[in-house]
Order: structure tokens, then sequence, then C-alpha cells
């Protein structure tokens, strides 16, 4: 059934097209089935990609590769879509040396790095140290792109394998009633 999936792997994700046998299959399960079958695809499918990433992302205190996740999401307008959203979860939070830290405002900052800039203040320990301090920035440290590209492929296959077992299961179900 699933033999004329393709995938398009490109810089800006995963596109899975399926033939139209699979398109039927799925119309014929209902919106509430099709959705929830695709959502559990991308999920599976994005597992790799983040858990690489967070072997990839750099090891100074250890939080933000454990701060790595993987949101799903279906879009309705146009072609509906199902996505996964990869990176620093939102509502991870922690303690480093009684100060808060939280992942998702930095990790872009980590992956691109920053260039030399001013900061009006630099603060220790809620103390002021100095007044117009100037950052010399920091060298990218990339471990999101890198995990993407590694992991694509397998990615790609694990999608498509949950997509057809989950049409198979959802087909002998609605048989059965």
């Amino acid at each position: 059934m699933a033999k004329g999936v393709r995938g398009i792997v490109g810089r800006g994700g995963i596109r899975i097209y399926g033939d139209k046998e699979m398109d039927r299959a799925l119309r014929k399960l209902g919106k509430k089935v099709d959705r929830k079958l695709s959502l559990a695809a991308v999920r599976v499918g994005a597992r790799p990609i983040w858990q690489d990433a967070a072997r990839r992302a750099p090891r100074q205190t250890g939080i933000l590769g454990r701060s790595m996740g993987a949101r799903t999401k279906k879009y309705r307008r146009g072609a509906e879509a199902a996505i996964a959203v990869i990176g620093a979860r939102t509502r991870f939070r922690t303690t480093v040396g009684g100060y808060p830290r939280q992942p998702a405002f930095y990790a872009h900052l980590v992956a691109k790095g920053t260039r030399p800039h001013l900061l009006r203040y630099l603060r220790i320990g809620g103390q002021l140290i100095r007044q117009w301090w100037r950052h010399p920035g920091a060298r990218p440290q990339p471990f999101l792109g890198p995990a993407f590209e590694a992991n694509k492929t397998v990615a790609l296959r694990k999608i498509r394998d949950n997509l057809r077992k989950g049409i198979e299961r959802e087909a002998k179900k609605a048989a059965a009633r």
C-alpha cells in the first residue's frame, strides 16, 4: 500500500507525498483518524533528530541538551500538513548555581553564534561589576542543523513505516465494526 509514498528531503524539512491509494484509504478512515495517524507518524520521525541534537548540543552545563524535544502540530489551511518543531522546549526551566536558566531563550545564540557587542551592565551575582562592557561574541556551535542532516533519511523512513502500519491497523479496526 505504501510503496508509492515518496519523500522530498530539503533544507526546509521533509515533505512526504503519498500515492492516491493511500490518500483514499486515509479519507475513508475519516479526518479524526487521519489527524491522529499523521501526528503520531511525525512524532516518531522527529524523535531521532531531537535525540541526536541533544547529543550534539555543547556541554557547558548540559541543560541545553536535556531541554531538546519536539512538538507536533497539524495545519488545516490549503493542503493539510503535520509538522514537528524541534528545539529547546519552552517550558524547560532549571537553575545553575542558584540562577534560573531557560535554554529556549539562548539555544539560537549558541547554534548561530553572536557578534561582538556592547552590554550596558555587567552583573555577577546581582552585583554591578562594570557599566558599558564589551562582549567579545561567541563562535557558532551548530547542533540542530547537523542533527537534521544526519537523520533526515531515518526520519523519513520512520514516518513512512509508521503511517503505513497505522493505516493498516485502523483499516482492520474499521472492518471489524
